[in-house]
């Protein structure tokens, strides 16, 4: 997981390829950045950090964000004026260890959306501004408060700045999207560690299909290392099926981070799908 995220984060714009290959795992490296067993904490612990976190964070320390802790499960309530200032709130929920899930209830405000030309003209103005974007050739297309962006762009890390862009924009209450990634190489790392990764048999597939590297026995027993040798899921109950090339996690994880990597791994490892089949839940739930 770690080599994965190094290469994703070496896509900045301007780079045409990254070469990896120089870059080895060493299982031996990893026990000094395992996480140590630390107290659980409690709903009221949660609920401290969680408020403090918020009130520190100037994206969203103006808003009056109400926050209830009910054992490992966060609900967030209130008003905010951006989809980037709901977004953040729960990124820094789910970034406390203990928390299970986030239930982001926060409302937009205003919650009547701007005119769609006001709204596609704000768009647009917002890329023109930005150094990156400028000059992509970048669709806009809006629709009662839906921002639906097409074209291409170089980098995955130009697609999510796209997104991130939008969501600072008031009158935004949804965003499609849709721009392709000009680099194969670098559309394959797009989900990063901000992926959606959701129980449920979500399938993540990368950008462009490739060969399983060996048979469905030798990817499990890669992804099984990869796990095993992780910094980011010790502790974890993790079950590893892989079917054609497409691996099926099943089990449970402590932390939405745990989740992330672990995905992470079976990509690792040579899926060439991940079925995520992973619930999250504290291995020692707080309590009240």
């Amino acid at each position: 997981a770690e080599k994965v995220r190094a290469t994703a984060l070496a896509w900045v714009p301007g780079v045409q390829a990254v070469e990896a290959d120089a870059l080895t795992v060493d299982p031996q490296l990893t026990d000094d950045m395992r996480a140590q067993p630390r107290p659980n904490p409690t709903a009221a612990d949660l609920q401290r950090s969680l408020v403090a976190a918020l009130r520190l964070d100037p994206r969203v320390s103006s808003f009056k964000i109400d926050v209830d802790v009910t054992g490992s499960v966060v609900k967030l309530s209130g008003l905010v004026d951006t989809l980037r200032a709901k977004h953040t709130a729960e990124r820094l929920a789910r970034g406390l260890v203990g928390v299970s899930e986030v239930r982001n209830e926060l409302r937009l405000h205003p919650e009547t959306p701007k005119p769609n030309a006001n709204l596609g003209d704000d768009v647009r103005a917002a890329f023109a501004r930005d150094a990156v974007l400028a000059d992509d050739q970048i669709t806009v297309s809006t629709g009662a408060g839906i921002v639906t962006l097409g074209g291409k762009v170089d980098s995955a890390y130009e697609k999510d700045l796209a997104a991130d862009i939008v969501s600072g924009i008031k009158g935004v209450v949804t965003i499609a999207n849709s721009l392709e990634v000009a680099s194969p190489a670098a559309a394959e790392f797009e989900e990063g560690f901000d992926i959606e990764a959701r129980p449920g048999g979500v399938e993540i597939e990368p950008a462009q299909p490739r060969a399983p590297l060996g048979g469905d026995g030798a990817i499990r027993e890669a992804i099984e290392r990869e796990l095993r040798s992780s910094p980011f899921v010790r502790g974890s109950r993790i079950n590893v099926h892989v079917k054609d090339g497409v691996a099926t996690l099943t089990g449970v994880v402590s932390s939405h981070h745990a989740l992330q990597a672990a995905i992470a791994n079976a990509r690792e490892g040579g899926a060439i799908g991940v079925r995520n089949n992973v619930h999250v839940a504290p291995l020692n739930p707080a309590v009240p």
